[in-house]
């Protein structure tokens, strides 16, 4: 019954959001544990913390930007036959999956052909920032790690929030914008008095909103005992 599909699906988003804020809060803790400890007992021990704190911010937001990036997901616009999955007369904006797609094909080119002079930029960038952490020779050390690990943890974060939020969001924002049609259909058909036939629209439309937790649109609430809820549609991985 749709009260109690709709009851599951909101557990499942929260856990969701419970997770990436987990992992999120978890990694940020991590990294400033390790340059606290790192710091230690230093001379001018406080700048030396807002100097890792902004090195840790500055390459974890770099890696989220290109997580982000690889992470966008797609707007299914056909099926594998080539024929609509629907006819809406909104359709959701692609720029930012084609932007996406052109940034991952030149990151990933210019990764392949660049590779040394990435590296060898990346080791000059640890060279130049170990001195703040103090002389000792495990000074770049812990810049190279702690600049490896603020990169990776960003991208993941990135790509995780894109894969399972963002793509959510982008599928929910499209599901309202076709409800939306449909109850405008729906009374177009009521003014002709084809009652069935908005009948069927509204129904449409409120199984398009199952799963955001809303009612109807045009103030009809979800009931027990309507048909089961269409298959998601808008998005793809």
């Amino acid at each position: 019954m749709r009260t109690r599909g709709l009851m599951a699906t909101m557990p499942s988003s929260g856990k969701t959001w419970a997770a990436f804020l987990t992992w999120l809060i978890g990694g940020i803790v991590l990294a400033a544990v390790a340059v606290l400890l790192y710091v230690g007992p230093q001379p001018d021990r406080w700048s030396t913390v807002a100097i890792g704190f902004i090195v840790t911010a500055a390459t974890m937001l770099a890696g989220g930007v290109v997580g982000f990036i690889f992470g966008v997901p797609r707007v299914l616009a056909a099926d594998s036959a080539g024929t609509p999955r629907r006819q809406a007369t909104i359709t959701g904006n692609t720029n930012l999956e084609q932007i996406s797609d052109w940034l991952t094909k030149i990151l990933v080119g210019v990764g392949l052909t660049q590779f040394g002079s990435i590296a060898s930029g990346a080791g000059r960038l640890i060279g130049n920032v170990a001195p703040a952490f103090g002389d000792g020779p495990d000074a770049s050390v812990f810049t190279g790690g702690l600049g490896v690990f603020s990169i990776g943890f960003g991208f993941v974060t990135g790509w995780l929030y894109t894969r399972l939020l963002l793509g959510g969001a982008m599928a929910q924002a499209d599901r309202r914008a076709t409800a939306r049609d449909l109850i405008e259909a729906a009374r177009n058909a009521e003014q002709a008095g084809d009652g069935v036939a908005a009948r069927g629209l509204r129904v449409h439309a409120m199984d398009l909103l199952d799963g955001d937790g809303d009612d109807d649109p045009d103030g009809h609430a979800a009931q027990d005992g309507d048909p089961a809820p269409a298959p998601a549609v808008g998005t793809r991985d």
